[in-house]
């Protein structure tokens, strides 16, 4: 347990806030709400502007020679500074944060002889910023730090924040009414409504088992159930996990899929960007209820019959010992995790997407800004090209072809690209469609010793496509379904012996064909290995299957006959700890490289 900064007992702000019963601790804390729920009130009485009309409040700040509390609107700044000046007026005598890279991280190093008079309100914003920064304070208090920023632009500079305050050791109470910078960014959060402390706890906690439906709605978009409503929707098993929930389910955890044998029937559906609403009812004309889903390919049209699929497992007990390791439900895998950002563009901070080996013990990295990144075993980056265009959407899969070229799977642009070793572009094949040669979303490519190409695709044409190595297609297998030898989002693809291995996402298992398109069978059998979201993909020269599971934030290792040989992972920012992983691979030294884009880091796994 970290130490408590402030307890507040009985705090009463009549008409504002209270009574609130809270402590907040050491770390980064979050105060989260709606405008007028009270959070501006609560960082007053925190730093002392204000005194409660009513309760009490205990403050114990570090005392080890810092600043012990930097507090200060944001949008004060003193007209007759510079940019640099706002930060040498706080700066401590010997700063562990140079000046010059808090400046660079937050893109205002060519702006920094300016003086607020000539600075926009975005700039004005991450001068503020920079400059609680720059003080290295052991508390900072900073109420909507990044208002006035634009998404990317609001992305990267949390990310510096969270990162900066951490690497000084400083603790962060910061307010907002975005979930978005919550989730991403805080270890704790007190969820406030109309001047009522509703909530108080660790962040993931809170969003995965918020305990009522007020709670689950300040975290963003949600499928309550009160207990007993999931029954007609979930099998038994799948109703146990929502109550072991607490009844919340976030769209990111269902899945809905067509099915004739589905309990129910699209009455409409409407896209929503990280997220569709869909209207179902229960067949023969029964109960009508409104779900947030992950997005369907293709999209559900009215009088679909779908299943409704959770992407979430009961429980992942992880535990930590000495060395980074860590163990999943007894059978832990001893990895030793290092974490490596990727090259920011400006004030954008990229995440990987997808990976891919080289024969020379090189990774290949896609990211989300549209760019191919290669890094050697040790982490350091060797060479960095750009995707002929990327503004539709960011390419998924990459692979190291027979020659020394290297094939991406274009996903939003319905081909596939090949460049040159030294990133020119060597090619291109595809286009939209379901024809041979055809791609709706191609997401994985792989390649045999002959050179002959398979690509992998969704998007209601579920498939894989075999091209020799001149580009010429051979054949197709696969089909969209649920059924073995079908797909749904057949996410990664590797090569291995004469047979594809295809990770097939939404379907929770990894299939297996020859590589002349015939079905060999299901990995396990009648019996899969327990799998949530299959998206990374990995044989090793063993012959060993290494799985990056999307949902289950976790990697597991497999026998090709569907044994468990361990797991590792949890869902979480901490060593160990993983965000959505998009894609897995492995090196020539032994290592496992997972993309773990929700954290925006790639983590190489040492043996």
């Amino acid at each position: 347990m970290r130490d408590p900064l402030w307890r507040l007992e009985q705090v009463q702000m009549p008409g504002r806030l209270g009574p609130a019963d809270i402590t907040i601790n050491a770390g980064i804390t979050a105060l989260l709400g709606r405008s007028g729920s009270g959070k501006t009130t609560l960082c007053n009485l925190l730093v002392g502007f204000e005194q409660p009309r009513h309760g009490a409040i205990a403050r114990t700040l570090p005392a080890d020679g810092r600043l012990p509390l930097y507090w200060s609107p944001l949008d004060a700044l003193w007209p007759h500074l510079d940019v640099a000046g706002h930060l040498a007026a706080v700066a401590p005598r010997s700063p562990r944060l140079p000046a010059a890279r808090i400046l660079e991280a937050l893109a205002l190093s060519h702006r920094a002889g300016a003086h607020p008079r000539s600075l926009s309100a975005g700039e004005r914003t991450r001068v503020g910023v920079a400059r609680a920064l720059a003080s290295e304070a052991a508390v900072l208090v900073l109420d909507e730090p990044f208002a006035h920023l634009d998404s990317d632009a609001m992305a990267a500079c949390w990310r510096c924040l969270s990162d900066f305050t951490r690497a000084t050791g400083s603790s962060l109470v910061y307010a907002t009414h975005d979930p978005e910078w919550v989730v991403g960014c805080a270890d704790h959060a007190v969820c406030l409504h109309e001047g009522r402390v509703i909530a108080a706890g660790p962040v993931e906690e809170l969003y995965h088992r918020p305990a009522d439906a007020a709670v689950a709605a300040c975290f963003g978009a949600a499928n309550w159930f009160d207990r007993g409503q999931e029954q007609p929707w979930f099998a038994a098993a799948e109703s146990e996990r929502i109550r072991a929930r607490g009844g919340c389910v976030r769209p990111e955890d269902l899945a809905l899929a067509a099915d004739d044998h589905g309990p129910g029937t699209v009455r409409d559906s409407s896209f929503h960007g990280a997220f569709c609403a869909t209207e179902i009812q229960l067949g023969g004309g029964g109960a009508q209820r409104r779900f947030l889903h992950r997005p369907a390919a293709p999209a559900l049209a009215a009088g679909t019959r779908v299943m409704l699929k959770l992407l979430f497992a009961v429980a992942v007990i992880v535990f930590f010992a000495a060395g980074c390791s860590s163990t999943s439900a007894g059978t832990g895998l001893a990895l030793h995790p290092t974490c490596f950002t990727l090259p920011n563009d400006g004030i954008v901070q990229p995440a990987p997407r997808g990976l891919g080996p080289t024969r020379a013990g090189e990774v290949l990295v896609l990211d989300t800004i549209g760019r191919v990144l290669t890094y050697r075993a040790d982490g350091t980056l060797a060479r960095t090209w750009r995707m002929p265009a990327w503004d539709v959407g960011r390419p998924e899969g990459v692979v190291e072809l027979t020659d020394g070229r290297v094939a991406v799977a274009d996903t939003h642009y319905h081909r596939v690209v090949t460049f040159n070793a030294d990133g020119t572009v060597a090619g291109t094949f595809g286009k939209e469609g379901p024809g041979p040669g055809e791609f709706i979303y191609p997401v994985s490519v792989t390649v045999d010793p002959s050179g002959n190409l398979y690509v992998a695709e969704y998007g209601g044409n579920d498939r894989v496509q075999k091209f020799d190595k001149d580009g010429t297609f051979v054949c197709a297998f696969g089909a969209f379904g649920t059924t073995p030898g079908s797909f749904q989002r057949p996410q990664r693809i590797v090569w291995h012996g004469g047979e594809i291995y295809i990770a097939d996402a939404m379907n929770d298992r990894i299939q297996i064909f020859s590589d002349s398109g015939t079905f060999v069978g299901v990995v396990g059998g009648d019996h899969p290995p327990e799998l949530h979201f299959p998206y990374g993909l990995w044989l090793d020269p063993a012959g060993v299957l290494w799985v990056g599971e999307y949902s289950g934030n976790r990697v597991t290792k497999l026998a090709r006959d569907g044994t468990v040989l361990g797991r590792y992972g949890h869902a979480g920012r901490d060593d160990g700890g993983f965000a959505t992983p998009w894609s897995l691979t492995g090196d020539t030294a032994g290592n496992i490289w997972v993309a773990d884009t929700g954290n925006r880091r790639l983590v190489r796994l040492a043996p």
